[in-house]
């Protein structure tokens, strides 16, 4: 449990009602599958994700965009799923802040998901934000992700 942010008048009020259904950051990321075969369907990416970062309360809306090919340098080559991602800022945030007015704008945000083998998860493997001096990028340099058979699991005796 994350402690409770404090109250500030510069920020959007943050309810206890705010922190139900919703999922942590990182964990916001990992997309289910969708459709038959890798789960690149277009439907996983229309979809609103719910997040809660300890002070933050946000919605990642999903959206379609287009099927592309991604490549990390090591591990991953392949098809990737494109969604849109629009923020949509709920509470704990400050309304004044450049960074929530710039990303929550309609900023032209891309998240790149390829499949995680051996699960029906798509993870991200890029993600591109544009703005006015140029793209930022977040591109992933080795995606490896493989799943573990329960048998695999490791259980530690105490």
């Amino acid at each position: 449990d994350p402690p409770a942010p404090a109250a500030d008048p510069d920020r959007v009020a943050l309810t206890a009602a705010h922190q139900q259904g919703v999922v942590d950051p990182l964990t916001a990321w990992l997309v289910p599958a969708a459709g038959a075969g890798d789960g690149l369907g277009r439907e996983a990416c229309e979809r609103t994700l719910s997040v809660f970062d300890g002070q933050k309360r946000y919605d990642l809306k999903l959206a379609f965009r287009r099927m592309d090919k991604a490549k990390a340098d090591k591990g991953y080559q392949g098809p990737a799923l494109v969604c849109a991602v629009t923020l949509q800022p709920i509470a704990g945030h400050r309304p004044a802040s450049s960074t929530v007015t710039f990303l929550a704008g309609g900023r032209d945000i891309e998240l790149w998901l390829a499949p995680v083998a051996g699960t029906r998860l798509l993870a991200p493997i890029r993600v591109q934000v544009a703005n006015m001096l140029g793209n930022i990028v977040v591109q992933a340099v080795e995606f490896q992700a493989t799943a573990q058979s329960p048998a695999r699991a490791a259980i530690v005796p105490q």
